[in-house]
């Protein structure tokens, strides 16, 4: 008796991907279907394919995009590009500062990125998203450890590699359909792309990055030729470090193996490379929201429930670290140099209730423009899923966190019950908690919150002290903003 034949409408997807190629992906990708995108990147590359190209002539197409332009500044203007913070003001600045390859790759990857965003988010366009930024983060700072001569190069190599990856799944096709029900049959990425397709991401990175004159640096990443170059190198075990602590998480064997061969690599401790790439993964985030994509932090792993910063000493998981505490305070208090912006300054704060007050989780929640809502837009620790960035409206009457915002004042109050109520899961904890209003000129914008639920640990009058401290450096920060 014959084989039953296999489903004619996969076969059909396949045939119809193979048939397609590479060069008609390419082209699908640069031409018609992504017009505004294709522009942008052509008009970028074609300029600065020119040898006789000028500063001012980079500076005209780019300052053709307004929005490209005000976010390249606040880019290139930004310690992750402007380590002697000087003021950019204009592009042409922007490339004397970072040179012309790394602002005409910033430009092309803002371009790839707001094209990406405003195509259908399949979930795998985020995910790419994530790990892209997480893995420049790293790959940038292995760069200047490694005191590579423009580590600026590095990161945008980094953040682009897998542009085929975010072009093509940011398109809701068929054949996508098709590979992730071959990966979820069991074979791998890779495999699924080849037999879908007829051809692997990589090898549409490295088509796009050849038609859109992007820099040496990314072919080199994709070609497959050049694992010995140092530069390569570092965008390599910057995705390495993205893809296995997504994968894995950080208690992981592959977490620990991937960790000694940056160790290797850089020729520093286990233990300081462990802590480079927590706050690696940390400034990530930070990146994320300068490029305007600030829901990346969904994407990112988690960082390790308990983890010290920067040459702090040992201690227990989850106990107060008074030092730690001490380096944060003093941090704030060069806020005036302007070097940091106001979601780094959030996170230092939150960083500071977190691990130096020991507390088990600390969220900052803002007032809508309405006034008739709190939004989580801070968050560390044992929080619920998905609660960043999550919101809840204050009713009319009877709302603990209305009344508590009407009162102006920090309190340590234990919710018990209430915290199993609808309006307050997620947001509250049954045990001990500290909640500080943040009244700025006289109006109250958000509230301040701290547990130890996990721990059931109490909170002693010395930590609500502490964590009332935090809470002004909140006021302090965003009087100024509001100036």
């Amino acid at each position: 008796m014959a084989e039953p034949a296999e489903p004619a409408e996969p076969n059909e997807r396949t045939e119809q991907g193979a048939a397609r190629g590479l060069d008609g992906w390419c082209r699908k990708l640069m031409g018609a279907d992504t017009p505004i995108f294709a522009k942008t990147v052509s008009e970028v590359t074609a300029v600065t394919g020119d040898e006789a190209t000028s500063a001012a002539d980079l500076s005209k197409v780019v300052g053709h995009d307004a929005s490209m332009a005000s976010r390249l500044l606040r880019i290139a203007g930004s310690s992750l590009f402007n380590l002697q913070g000087r003021k950019i003001e204009t592009i042409s600045a922007a490339i004397v500062l970072i040179g012309f390859d790394a602002v005409r790759e910033l430009a092309v990857s803002l371009a790839l990125i707001e094209h990406v965003l405003q195509g259908r988010q399949h979930h795998r366009v985020t995910k790419h998203m994530g790990r892209a930024f997480h893995a420049a983060a790293q790959a940038k700072s292995f760069a200047a450890l490694g005191k590579d001569h423009c580590p600026e190069e590095v990161f945008v190599a980094a953040l682009l590699r897998q542009l085929g990856d975010m072009s093509f799944w940011a398109q809701g096709s068929r054949e996508g359909a098709e590979i992730e029900r071959l990966f979820d049959a069991g074979l791998s990425m890779e495999e699924a792309e080849r037999k879908v397709l007829g051809f692997s991401m990589k090898e549409l990175t490295s088509m796009l990055a050849e038609e859109w004159h992007l820099g040496e640096l990314l072919r080199h990443t994709v070609d497959g030729r050049h694992a010995q170059d140092p530069r390569v190198q570092h965008v390599d075990l910057g995705h390495d470090v993205a893809e296995v602590i997504e994968q894995h998480g950080w208690e992981s064997a592959e977490a620990r193996a991937v960790i000694k061969r940056v160790a290797s690599h850089l020729e520093m401790a286990t233990a300081d490379v462990e802590r480079l790439v927590q706050n690696n993964l940390e400034e990530a985030s930070t990146i994320a929201d300068r490029y305007g994509v600030p829901k990346v932090d969904e994407a990112l792993p988690a960082l390790p429930v308990s983890r010290g910063g920067p040459a702090a000493p040992a201690v227990k998981p989850g106990d107060p670290n008074p030092r730690f505490r001490a380096q944060v305070l003093a941090q704030l208090a060069e806020q005036g140099a302007g070097r940091r912006s106001l979601n780094e300054s959030m996170r230092l704060i939150l960083r500071g209730i977190y691990e130096g007050l020991g507390f088990d989780r600390t969220w900052f929640a803002l007032l809508t423009p309405d006034r008739k809502s709190l939004q989580a837009r801070y968050v560390l620790g044992k929080n619920p899923e998905r609660f960043s960035g999550s919101s809840r409206p204050l009713r009319a009457k009877g709302d603990l966190f209305a009344s508590l915002l009407a009162r102006g004042e920090p309190v340590t109050m234990t919710p018990g019950d209430r915290a199993a109520q609808p309006e307050y899961v997620g947001w509250l904890a049954y045990s001990t908690c500290a909640v500080m209003p943040i009244i700025v000129a006289g109006k109250p914008v958000g509230l301040l919150y701290a547990d130890r639920a996990a721990s059931r640990r109490a909170i002693d009058e010395e930590t609500f002290a502490g964590f009332c401290a935090f809470g002004e450096e909140i006021v302090h920060l965003l009087s100024g903003a509001r100036r």
